[in-house]
């Protein structure tokens, strides 16, 4: 299962506008994407898959989107918080998961890259999820 979307912010302050970033349970699939990235021009910077940083629980409800206790790592929370929602490929066996966050590789007023003119829609993650899918 593949997701890409802005959920917290908290990766530009990471990576910038320049790397995606990219929340992978999958070894193969991480280094696929990766690979895929260095050809098209949108480059993925893999965080740490840790299930330490999931404490995304709430007294409120089944999840909490952001941590209750800390903005620390939040784009790697925000991840892992979607993962709990892939299903299940075998009895507690989950299906591959990668999430990519373009909160600063979508920015329309950076550098102009090869899948940016500046003040136009990205289209950050084009050819990279066409990679994936053809290769």
């Amino acid at each position: 299962m593949i997701t890409i979307a802005t959920l917290t912010g908290s990766c530009i302050l990471a990576l910038g506008d320049l790397y995606t970033g990219m929340i992978c349970s999958s070894d193969d699939l991480s280094k696929k994407a990766s690979e895929i990235g260095q050809k098209t021009g949108e480059y993925v910077f893999r965080a740490p898959w840790n299930m330490d940083y999931d404490d995304n629980d709430s007294p409120y409800a089944d999840a909490s989107n952001l941590s209750p206790t800390s903005r620390e790592a939040g784009w790697i929370k925000a991840g892992l918080f979607l993962y709990r929602f892939v299903p299940d490929v075998k009895k507690d066996e989950k299906a591959n998961f990668c999430h990519f966050d373009i909160a600063g590789s979508i920015d329309m007023e950076g550098k102009q890259r090869p899948w940016r003119q500046k003040g136009f829609s990205s289209g950050i993650g084009v050819g990279l999820l066409t990679g994936l899918l053809t290769e």
